[in-house]
């Protein structure tokens, strides 16, 4: 049994830098999008998330590229549900389509 909780603690810690260590299109100056790790994002981070791609941590949904500025997520490693929740984006970013769009944003978030 200690040797399977061994183990299991191994994979753990390997499943988790692998993960960290996945990149997503980060946006920078000028429009230009960069590959960052996940494990180097920070808060107000803009990502650019593609069509089946997998992200780990909480966003919020700024401009879609369907008409109805929406998107569908699927929150299986969150609550194990295998339906997709539909989100909707930002009416005030919703036509940021272009990457050098977010260059001109600046903004607040408030809870």
């Amino acid at each position: 049994m200690v040797k399977e909780g061994v183990e299991d603690c191994r994979w753990f810690i390997h499943d988790r830098e692998e993960v960290k260590s996945r990149k997503s299109k980060v946006h920078t100056m000028n429009g230009v999008l960069v590959d960052r790790a996940w494990k180097e994002l920070r808060v107000a981070d803009v990502v650019k998330i593609q069509k089946d791609e997998y992200f780990l941590s909480d966003l919020m949904l700024l401009s879609s590229s369907y008409e109805d500025d929406i998107c569908y997520v699927e929150t299986m490693n969150l609550n194990g549900e295998a339906n997709l929740k539909i989100k909707h984006c930002m009416k005030c970013t919703s036509g940021f389509d272009d990457a050098v769009k977010f260059d001109m944003f600046n903004g607040t978030i408030k809870m």
